[in-house]
């Protein structure tokens, strides 16, 4: 006799990444946290110029750290040392699945007020 609840209820299945999967994710998550060679992942418009222009004059300083063992988080400090600005983007990469998280923070570390932040993207990237 076949269960009345088995019968109804489709079956799901779930299929693991492959480990191509995995080495583009976590390649493509080096790259982005490349300080030397990549524009970063998220964009903005500070005194009404473009991140990707001014971010390369900025003081900038990139850090590692292993979460545990299926995770390894990167951060991206970029400092305006004119203004004060901050911009700390933390990407969070998973070595055991095809997946790159981030976070991007904003904070005046000066004593005064920083010029207009506008057009915050925290995703301006193709893929």
């Amino acid at each position: 006799m076949i269960d009345i609840l088995t019968a109804l209820v489709p079956q799901i299945y779930a299929s693991s990444p492959t480990t191509e999967e995995i080495d583009e994710a976590q390649e493509w998550a080096s790259e982005k946290s490349n300080i030397e060679s990549s524009e970063p992942l998220f964009s903005f418009i500070y005194d009404g110029k473009l991140s990707s222009d001014i971010l390369k004059t900025w003081d900038v300083e990139r850090a590692e750290e292993e979460l545990d063992e299926h995770r390894t988080q990167r951060t991206l400090t970029y400092t305006d040392s004119t203004t004060g600005l901050q911009v700390r983007c933390v990407m969070v990469i998973w070595k055991n699945y095809p997946n790159v998280e981030w976070t991007v923070y904003f904070k005046n570390i000066g004593s005064a007020n920083t010029p207009v932040l506008s057009s915050i993207q925290a995703i301006d990237t193709g893929f």
